[in-house]
């Protein structure tokens, strides 16, 4: 099991999401937004979104997985479930 609280998992992401996606402070960055319609994040930001994720989590995720990530809460989800199988 992850040591992380959601919390742990929530704040970096989001903030790596705003700074990938170039984002203004009044957009919100939520478990709903949809990562390339909502938030413009396109397939190439998005692999430097990942990258930055892995490298913060020091985790490996599975680009199949990766693939069908849309939501933001689903980015989440794959987070927690790579942290505990480490």
């Amino acid at each position: 099991m992850s040591d992380y609280s959601i919390l742990d998992i929530t704040t970096p992401v989001a903030g790596y999401i705003r700074r990938i996606g170039e984002l203004d402070d009044d957009v919100v960055v939520a478990g709903g937004s949809n990562i390339a319609e909502d938030l413009g994040i396109d397939s190439l930001a998005r692999i430097d979104l990942v990258v930055l994720i892995e490298k913060h989590f020091d985790v490996v995720f599975d680009e199949a997985e990766m693939v069908e990530v849309t939501t933001v809460q689903e980015l989440f989800d794959v987070i927690q479930r790579a942290l505990a199988g480490r």
